[in-house]
């Protein structure tokens, strides 16, 4: 089994207790990385995996995309040492915004215990 890294921006959403945001697993491989997304809608989605597109192991860049009923997300950004950051656009809002994901333990990007701001 290749070894698995979890990367979130999770919190827990004060009113609901329901955890909010985004989390990646990226396990490696070759040529590319298996990578999976998970994202809140209310409480998290299961992970869906995603299409790699572009991926360079010694810059880090990376890019892809995830389908599901309501669009695509899309994410380019670099994977530095226990951070994610690039740009994500979701099929909710239609727009690309700046995501920060830090490496987590599984239950801690699942099941946050800090709350959204």
């Amino acid at each position: 089994m290749a070894k698995e890294t979890i990367y979130a921006n999770t919190c827990a959403e004060k009113e609901s207790g329901d955890s909010a945001g985004y989390v990646v697993i990226i396990a490696d491989g070759t040529p590319l990385p298996t990578v999976s997304l998970s994202w809140s809608e209310g409480a998290m989605m299961d992970p869906v995996r995603v299409v790699v597109t572009e991926y360079d192991r010694k810059s880090g860049n990376l890019a892809f995309r995830a389908r599901i009923e309501s669009g695509e997300f899309h994410f380019t950004g670099r994977l530095g040492s226990h951070i994610l950051d690039g740009r994500l656009s979701d099929p909710f809002s239609g727009s690309s915004r700046p995501v920060k994901l830090e490496e987590r333990a599984r239950r801690a990007a699942f099941v946050p215990d800090s709350e959204c701001r």
